[in-house]
């Protein structure tokens, strides 16, 4: 009896170590890098949707020295080989972005990044969502970075990397997926971790098209992201851990001690996601939090002698008042946007551009001025200009206008208390 079992022991032992070879091998997260061979595993077509357990352990395999974190804003949009870095090209390049990331969590990646990787450049997107957002959707990234977000070690991790892309039953699962699925279209996701958010314009379309998807991302946010008011509240700071504003000072300091040449940009918006946030009552709300990181930017200048600097290209201009294709056209595309806060690689492109100074050369001295360098001098004028730009645009645009009135007085009753649910505890 004793040697039937050992028997049985040693063959599940075997089985098991078989198993994490094969998903060690196939890879399907992309966490590991060891083999990539076209035909057999070189196509990852759900690895995005494990990114917060893949990307920590891209940082140790691949080493960048240069890295874009932030949201699917960010994810979707800012590639390597852009030629928006022409300023500077040739650092191995990564995007850690992470759909509906906050900011503890791109406080976390920036730190792990740093912490495992010879990082001496970043782009961070920023966005009032994800100052707001309190727990991610998903897999929480605290697990599968080395620090925590009090920078302390994180004795764990290494296990549940190792649990999560070697030994889940659903990494077999997504191994052998993995291997049935090797055609172009399935590929997901660039080298450089970059989602190809390009590959489902055909699904787009097919949805119904560019303004079907614009009122679907509307409603979420003005149902979702903006209106739902937790306890009656969005919090800047819900807990000791998630106070948005003391991680963005984190990150801001992370980069001094690090020595990283860090770009901070506000993701641009199209105008009718302005205007709706205009209509629900959150423009307030949005420019507190940017009178808030613009503070939190100088006091960490003052005390450390940086330089960081803030740039927003959340404005109203030819670029963010794009025409929406009309209703019923599955055929037309948008060239900077897949929906209002989405935005294609064509915009990253000028993003890019704009923080690398390489704009001039590719759309002349103006237009490459594209975006707002935020600072306490110019915010008050460029808030107020601002809000009288989407005023006028929205006189103009009556259609649009009333486009976005209609899903917001679906999605959102007007409440007389609603400014309260934007204040910061």
């Amino acid at each position: 009896m004793g040697r039937h079992l050992v028997t049985l022991l040693g063959l599940l032992a075997v089985l098991m170590l078989a198993n994490v070879g094969f998903n060690l091998v196939v890879d399907p997260f992309n966490a590991w890098q060891l083999v990539k061979i076209e035909g057999f595993n070189a196509i990852k077509d759900r690895a995005y949707k494990y990114e917060r357990i893949a990307k920590p352990l891209m940082v140790e395999t691949l080493q960048p020295q240069r890295v874009f974190i932030g949201t699917s804003r960010t994810e979707y949009t800012l590639s390597s080989t852009s030629p928006g870095l022409a300023g500077q090209p040739g650092l191995p390049t990564l995007n850690l972005a992470m759909r509906s990331a906050n900011l503890n969590e791109i406080m976390l990646m920036f730190q792990h990044a740093l912490s495992q990787a010879p990082v001496v450049d970043a782009v961070i997107g920023l966005e009032l969502p994800s100052f707001s957002y309190i727990m991610p959707s998903g897999t929480d990234l605290d697990d599968y970075v080395v620090l925590d977000w009090q920078g302390e070690p994180n004795h764990g991790y290494r296990l549940y990397q190792f649990r999560d892309t070697l030994f889940a039953i659903d990494v077999t699962v997504a191994s052998r997926k993995t291997l049935q699925r090797q055609e172009e279209a399935d590929r997901s996701l660039a080298d450089d971790g970059r989602v190809l958010a390009e590959r489902q314009i055909p699904v787009l379309l097919a949805d119904g098209g560019i303004r079907v998807n614009f009122a679907f991302w509307l409603g979420e946010f003005v149902h979702g992201a903006w209106t739902i008011c937790r306890n009656g509240r969005v919090f800047f700071r819900a807990d000791e851990r998630f106070d948005a504003m003391a991680r963005f000072r984190d990150i801001l300091v992370l980069a001094v001690e690090h020595g990283v040449d860090l770009k901070l940009y506000i993701s641009p918006a199209h105008a009718t996601l302005m205007e709706a946030m205009q209509q629900s009552g959150v423009w307030p709300y949005s420019e507190q939090w940017k009178r808030d990181m613009v503070a939190v930017i100088e006091e960490v200048n003052g005390d450390y002698g940086s330089d960081f600097r803030l740039v927003d290209f959340e404005t109203v201009d030819p670029i963010t008042t794009e025409t929406i294709p009309p209703a019923g056209d599955q055929q037309t595309l948008m060239h900077y946007f897949y929906d209002p806060a989405h935005f294609t690689m064509a915009m990253g492109d000028r993003i890019l551009a704009r923080l690398y100074g390489a704009g001039e050369a590719k759309w002349g001295a103006g237009e490459a001025d594209w975006g707002i360098e935020l600072n306490s001098h110019n915010l008050d004028a460029h808030l107020q200009k601002l809000r009288q730009d989407l005023r006028n645009w929205a006189a103009s645009h009556p259609g649009e206008q009333g486009f976005v009135q209609d899903i917001v007085d679906r999605r959102q009753p007007r409440r007389p208390d609603l400014a309260r649910c934007y204040e910061a505890e």
